[in-house]
């Protein structure tokens, strides 16, 4: 019984120890470059999109995917 209590334990810090970045970058990506830099873990003061805005606009991430899906068709 100690074992799983353990093994339970371990796993969920393990998962929390993994996630806690994840999302600190998903946070970090509605929030504009003075919030991200002065507050880098609280929540956003004012959700915003338009970093995911500018990077389709941008026109490069369809290149990239697609250079992506080139190099990953040859190697398998």
């Amino acid at each position: 019984m100690i074992y799983k209590v353990g093994r339970a334990f371990g796993l969920t810090l393990f998962s929390v120890l993994i996630l806690i970045p994840v999302l600190v970058v998903v946070l970090g990506s509605f929030k504009g470059d003075l919030e991200l830099m002065t507050k880098p873990l609280a929540l956003p003061e004012r959700w915003s999109f338009d970093n995911y805005r500018n990077l389709l606009e941008g026109g490069q991430i369809a290149n990239n995917f697609k250079n992506s899906t080139i190099v990953t068709l040859f190697s398998v």
